[in-house]
């Protein structure tokens, strides 16, 4: 799958927030705090007796979801098929007219040479080795510098040093400062002074990799040997020359133009930042070490750095190959020993169509362009107001919940409640207007182009949009198109503390969670729990350490902050009570306490919300909630999401959460001695 190959082996779980092991045993454990509630682990159908009648009373998620552990796989339900429902609309989306805007024309040249598989292999290696020799061809300093500080010749911008994200400044929040820090190496960045066997298994694959493309494109053994050699000798020397920081913006830290060129030496720093397009910005905090010493590395040893940038290049244009050249990579940079292979929810033809569309159109600068076409097609006036109207009565409701906790001190109501009315609400649709796509050209199939060609002018496109938005004037209030890494296209809401501000994704809103008519029973189960969710991680442990503004200031009084710190960690502790599945060891309960809070949070609001609305069916809302966040893996994946995920287990976030909430057990007369029975004094929610 494309995901592997871009990682190269490297193991990533997504859960959407929408996501034997060791220590104690969950027994053990139990001991101290109680018995664990006898549920089975209806994430994972094998374990669920297929004819045995399970009580709601007793294990509500099996219960609900025990029809669909006999007949469905993962993708089916829930928020995994609103997201398999989300790539096979947009497939079909994009392979029909997208013409009409400049945006739409660049987009359809585009996809149209992705599409294209014939013609990818045509193109083959000789449309990489077009941007390969330029590179090989160089032999100088100068020579160097001037390649790096040419956008068209280097449309991925590739150099030593690059321009991050920005910070935002403390004495003006509205001034962004961006952070000047080392490329990326292949490698992560230890492994340079301290290899062990399993992380050498990360080189070899690398290896591998380069080895295979360059020995496509024509070179000797010899010659691929010396190209590798230099390559990791300069990406030693960025990774050693990479201080560590704490990620906060100093004031003095911060350093003009004049000052980081006289600081760079003669490392064409300025000219390059220029380059990319941020001859408007004067502000920057630099990694020192790099910049102070990066001209000397590069007189030193230009080879090393045409070589490294070489690599950077390989790694990443060869995704636009063919499809037969991408399996046989595929299966040359397999795991070996130590690296674990990816989960992969979906089944193989969906896997590879989410891959393909996330890797080349939505993760890219053509994203918002996608995004647009698709909104404008698919997103209704009626979902927009709906989903708005829901997100002001949520927040209206934690407002209430807010006054009325007895927990909180005045001053501590006063400090949350003004963050909540401060925050931004992004719905659907982002700012469109904020992209410039005359500054995009893509040369199309029937005028000689190909995709890779194609892909690193999107690149190009990327770096300059991206520095666009750096050198504007931060504005929270709006959900900035250029700013690629919060594309509506994705099945999720989440909140961001540094804006202060819930995004409501396009991509949640289809079926199955949403469609025009959908019941508010429905309504609230679903996407309504996901927003609610996003809603209270302002106010978990890490939204407590933003402010209104987003900045990054401790708003809870100190007698509060210490009474929330005592309830987190009962959370916590509530959690690692729970045994999923025979031999599972302890569950990390502080792991996943932020996303648990959350989660009760947004059930809350859910629940908060009904009580204004006559005849509100609770049976149809709890049982929403539990198909919400139905699955249907394998033991392996589970114990995988077990060790490592920050979220609850899916039928852990619909038991444990329901279990808190009196108006759970009105509705299905739960009592002692049930299933789904918690003790009141044992009832772990904080909002």
């Amino acid at each position: 799958m494309l995901r592997k190959r871009v990682a190269a082996g490297i193991c990533a779980l997504i859960m959407l927030t929408l996501t034997g092991c060791g220590g104690a045993t969950g027994e053990a454990m139990a001991s101290l705090l109680g018995p664990a509630p006898s549920w089975y682990d209806s994430d994972v159908g094998e374990l669920v007796p297929k004819d045995k009648e399970i009580r709601l009373q007793d294990d509500f998620a099996a219960a609900v979801n025990q029809d669909f552990l006999k007949t469905s796989d993962f993708s089916d339900g829930g928020i995994f098929g609103t997201m398999k429902n989300l790539y096979e609309t947009l497939d079909e989306m994009l392979s029909g007219d997208l013409s009409g805007t400049k945006a739409g024309d660049e987009l359809g040249k585009y996809y149209e040479l992705m599409k294209d598989d014939a013609l990818r292999k045509e193109s083959g290696y000789s449309s990489i080795k077009q941007f390969t020799d330029d590179i090989a061809s160089i032999s100088t300093t100068e020579e160097l510098y001037r390649y790096i500080c040419d956008p068209v010749r280097n449309p991925l911008g590739s150099a030593v040093i690059t321009a991050h994200d920005g910070l935002r400044s403390e004495a003006d929040p509205s001034r962004q400062i961006v952070t000047l820090i080392p490329s990326e190496t292949s490698l992560d960045g230890t492994l340079y002074t301290k290899m062990t066997a399993a992380t050498y298994e990360y080189k070899l694959i690398n290896d591998k990799l380069i080895t295979y493309l360059l020995s496509n494109m024509g070179y000797d053994e010899k010659s691929i040997k010396r190209i590798l050699s230099n390559c990791y000798a300069a990406e030693k020397f960025i990774a050693v020359h990479n201080e560590t920081e704490d990620g906060s913006e100093e004031e003095d830290m911060t350093f003009d133009r004049s000052e980081i060129s006289e600081m760079a030496k003669g490392y064409p720093i300025r000219e390059y930042l220029d380059s990319l397009g941020y001859d408007r910005l004067n502000d920057f905090v630099p990694c020192q070490e790099i910049l102070k010493t990066a001209d000397g590395y590069c007189r030193a040893h230009p080879e090393n750095v045409r070589d490294y940038i070489l690599c950077c290049y390989l790694r990443s244009l060869y995704i636009c190959l063919d499809e037969e050249s991408l399996n046989e990579i595929e299966e040359l940079t397999k795991p070996l020993t130590y690296i674990k292979p990816m989960i992969e929810p979906f089944d193989e033809k969906t896997t590879k169509n989410i891959d393909r569309i996330k890797t080349y159109i939505t993760g890219t600068a053509l994203g918002p362009a996608c995004a647009e076409i698709y909104c404008e097609k698919y997103i209704t006036d009626e979902a927009r107001t709906r989903l708005t109207d829901m997100t002001n009565t949520f927040i209206d409701e934690f407002e209430n919940i807010i006054s009325e906790e007895e927990w909180m001190s005045e001053e501590g109501k006063q400090e949350a409640i003004n963050k909540l009315q401060s925050m931004q609400l992004h719905i659907l649709d982002m700012d469109w207007d904020m992209i410039d796509y005359e500054q995009l050209n893509i040369v199309s199939k029937a005028d000689g182009g190909n995709f890779v060609k194609a892909y690193a002018e999107v690149k190009r496109f990327e770096n300059a949009i991206t520095a666009q938005r750096l050198s504007d004037r931060f504005d929270r209030t709006k959900w900035d198109s250029r700013y690629l890494e919060i594309n509506t296209l994705e099945t999720n809401s989440f909140y961001s503390p540094e804006h202060n501000a819930i995004y409501i994704l396009a991509g949640i809103a289809i079926d199955s969670l949403y469609y025009d008519g959908i019941s508010d029973e429905e309504l609230f189960g679903g996407i309504g729990w996901v927003v609610g969710h996003e809603i209270t991680h302002g106010f978990d442990k890490n939204g407590v350490n933003y402010d209104k503004e987003g900045l990054k200031n401790t708003w809870l009084p100190d007698e509060d902050a210490a009474k929330f710190a005592d309830m987190t960690e009962n959370v916590g502790t509530y959690f690692s009570t729970m045994h999923p599945y025979d031999n599972c060891g302890l569950y990390d309960g502080n792991r996943v306490a932020a996303e648990a809070i959350a989660d009760m949070g947004g059930l809350r609001l859910g629940l908060a919300a009904a009580k204004n609305i006559k005849d509100f069916d609770y049976d149809l809302y709890f049982k929403t909630c539990a198909r919400t966040w139905q699955v249907n893996r394998s033991l392996e994946d589970e114990k995988a999401y077990f060790s490592v995920d920050e979220h609850p287990l899916a039928y852990l976030r619909v038991n444990c959460t329901l279990t808190q909430y009196e108006e759970f057990y009105e509705t299905y007369g739960i009592k002692e001695g049930d299933g789904m029975y918690t003790e009141p004094d044992k009832r772990v929610k904080i909002w």
